[in-house]
């Protein structure tokens, strides 16, 4: 089976991240706006997408990410296994992996994009992590199950400022996503986990599918 990269054609559309919990949580590290116009790679297969983060705040733990998706039509993330590290696609930090699902893993549409794909903003509630200020760590992520098992579900590229691999090709442009969390360990209930998806400026354009590997 070979690993997909969607590509395409940049539409300037731009969609910004903005997650609502209680007030003792925020937004720790955020990779920039989803575009859902550049492309993807492949969330669902054994192959890890790792992408690079740091923070600033004395204390803070991540209690949950959010992602950006390319979906196929009413196709939702049932699941995804998840790690944090030191080193890309490296062993997990203390209480820093899992599999996330059901209740703690939450699909907000945004809309469909140019390529009839839907742009869904995924956050996955993940307890509490400890982070340390000023430390270069990695979200890694993989082996994701769609709702449609055969389907693809592809994270979205925004080439922010993350540094980023698979580990099967080794460095690609980053993802879109965020880090949530606070200090003294407060995890939101994953009830009160609520996305707002914004400024969509643009579309039309060609969907062009690559195969690598």
């Amino acid at each position: 089976m070979k690993r997909q990269r969607l590509a395409g054609f940049p539409l300037f559309v731009a969609v910004c991240l903005a997650l609502v919990i209680p007030a003792s949580a925020g937004t720790l590290y955020n990779n920039g706006s989803s575009n859902f116009d550049t492309g993807g790679w492949a969330l669902n297969s054994s192959d890890v997408i790792s992408d690079s983060f740091s923070i600033t705040c004395q204390g803070c733990q991540a209690t949950a990410f959010t992602v950006g998706v390319w979906e196929y039509p009413g196709d939702k993330v049932l699941s995804v296994d998840w790690s944090i590290s030191l080193t890309e696609n490296g062993a997990p930090i203390p209480g820093g992996s899992g599999t996330v699902s059901g209740n703690n893993l939450i699909n907000v549409y945004v809309s469909s994009n140019a390529w009839g794909y839907d742009a869904d903003l995924v956050t996955a509630a993940i307890g509490s992590v400890s982070l340390n200020p000023n430390t270069t760590y990695w979200l890694n992520l993989t082996n994701a199950v769609v709702s449609t098992p055969s389907d693809p579900a592809y994270w979205d590229e925004n080439s922010g400022h993350s540094m980023a691999s698979e580990s099967a090709l080794g460095t690609i442009p980053s993802e879109s996503f965020s880090i949530q969390g606070g200090s003294g360990g407060t995890t939101p209930e994953p009830s009160s986990l609520a996305l707002l998806g914004s400024g969509v400026l643009g579309v039309g354009g060609l969907l062009r599918r690559r195969f690598l590997g």
